[in-house]
């Protein structure tokens, strides 16, 4: 916080604080701090009270009486004041209770300060003893708790001042409590001295709680606006990927029919083109479905089908196409899958989709000879998936991109060049696509989360674990090299 410009600040609001009270919503939360103010005020002075008197009759040893005995002594525990104080500090918590408005609560929090100082030296003059130090005590406490303005605080001090010169030297004619020369013009100074400096302190106090405010105000603003742009950038993909469906699907239609052809009618290299461009149709329509997804899992009106199925069974369905596509690009495949079943809560459909993308993406970045691993096990109450590949590996400052917290990129050249530290250059990199990102909004909306594991060199781990629970800490890749077949 810069002192000048909190200096700048106070000096404006000493000017003109009444002007910002205009707004409704900071007015209402100077109301919040005063009734707060006066609850917490008023159980300090009963708590005071309650320790006060037992000390000086239990540790002290000190009589007891409700009125100064023979008309004065100091020897007496007096109780009278006690009790006034006590029902006045209990006034305060009730009046804070009730949440008044602003102006309210300053001005009860003021009269019962008043009404606190008027006690205090009425005991003080039956007693001929002064103790002005309760009466600034008092005052500060009621600063401090209180937003009072500026002027309000001073205005606050000086009748504190008048009713001390009026008691203390004026006194209470007609009773015991008249005693002209109680105050001396030390206290009288020691009072104006303290209004000053508190009249400071509240101005500081304004400002600060006027920063405040207007930072969170602007925090809630800026909130605002990153959730609006948050739907309405779930609104445009929504729209985008509608609006993709159509086309994709009359281009799908013809290509299906042309090669459901048989015979001579379709030639043998333009049929096989046809299949490209089906295949590529086929995986635009996937990115679309996922982006579609992806907006719906923003916006929380996704729904999916829970059952609970068997993970280990729904593994073993997936695993056999995708080996055969890894075995063509000369890439091993293990499996290693603990429990024979694994009864989990899902979406059955989605989570297949889940792993064939884990899948999937392992074998498109492990080289030639490499080996990708599935392993699944039961840890704790949780459901574990993980995927390794013996592939180029991501650097520490890529990892958490690959869900696109940030710009996610992999390795376009090679694994040596994937491993140093110059292969952050965002220029040799490319995207993930939004595989991964729909995986983690699939596993998180099932209640489970999804990590990623790399270093440069030793592959990469992604590691599912349904159902939310807690997942025991898992040890680091080896810096042994990834075991390859010759």
């Amino acid at each position: 916080m810069d002192p000048r410009g909190s200096i700048e600040q106070a000096r404006r609001i000493a000017v003109g604080a009444g002007r910002l009270e205009e707004e409704s919503e900071f007015r209402s939360v100077l109301a919040g701090l005063a009734c707060t103010g006066l609850q917490w005020g008023g159980l300090l002075g009963i708590v005071g009270v309650l320790i006060l008197v037992p000390v000086n009759v239990g540790l002290l040893g000190r009589p007891v009486a409700w009125w100064y005995p023979g008309g004065g002594g100091t020897e007496a525990l007096v109780l009278w004041d006690k009790a006034l104080v006590t029902l006045l500090c209990a006034g305060a918590v009730w009046a804070g209770r009730t949440r008044s408005r602003v102006s309210v609560a300053r001005a009860v929090g003021g009269a019962i300060a008043l009404a606190i100082a008027v006690v205090s030296l009425v005991h003080d003059a039956y007693r001929g003893v002064l103790s002005i130090e309760y009466v600034i005590l008092l005052y500060l406490l009621t600063v401090v708790v209180i937003p009072y303005r500026p002027w309000q605080t001073l205005l606050l001090g000086g009748v504190l001042g008048a009713v001390l010169y009026g008691l203390g030297s004026v006194g209470l004619p007609g009773t015991g409590a008249a005693r002209p020369d109680l105050v001396a013009p030390g206290h009288l100074v020691r009072m104006g001295f303290v209004t000053v400096v508190l009249t400071g302190v509240s101005t500081l106090l304004y400002a600060v709680r006027h920063r405040r405010y207007r930072a969170r105000r602007r925090a809630e603003t800026l909130h605002e606006q990153v959730a609006q742009l948050e739907r309405a950038k779930s609104h445009f993909f929504a729209d985008l990927s509608h609006e993709f469906r159509t086309p994709l699907t009359l281009i799908l239609g013809p290509l299906r029919q042309a090669l459901g052809k048989q015979g001579d009618e379709i030639p043998g290299p333009l049929r096989e083109r046809l299949g490209q461009a089906d295949r590529q149709a086929r995986r635009m329509a996937r990115l679309v479905d996922q982006l579609y997804d992806l907006a719906r899992f923003d916006e929380g009106d996704l729904a999916l089908q829970m059952r609970p199925h068997d993970l280990v069974e729904l593994i073993r369905t997936v695993v056999p196409p995708l080996r055969q596509w890894a075995q063509a690009k000369g890439l091993t495949v293990q499996e290693d899958v603990g429990p024979e079943s694994l009864a989990v809560p899902m979406d059955v459909d989605r989570v297949r989709h889940l792993v064939t993308t884990l899948l999937s993406n392992a074998i498109r970045h492990t080289p030639e000879e490499g080996t990708v691993r599935l392993r699944v096990r039961r840890v704790d109450d949780a459901a574990e998936i993980a995927v390794r590949d013996t592939g180029p590996g991501l650097p520490e400052a890529l990892q958490k991109r690959v869900f696109g917290d940030a710009d996610s990129y992999v390795p376009v050249r090679g694994e040596e060049e994937a491993g140093s530290t110059a292969s952050t250059d965002p220029e040799r990199w490319i995207g993930w696509g939004i595989g991964l990102a729909h995986a983690r909004a699939l596993v998180r909306r099932h209640g489970g989360d999804i990590d990623v594991e790399s270093e440069p060199g030793f592959g990469t781990e992604l590691t599912v674990s349904l159902q939310g629970s807690p997942r025991r800490r898992r040890t680091r890749l080896p810096r042994t090299p990834p075991p390859c077949s010759s």
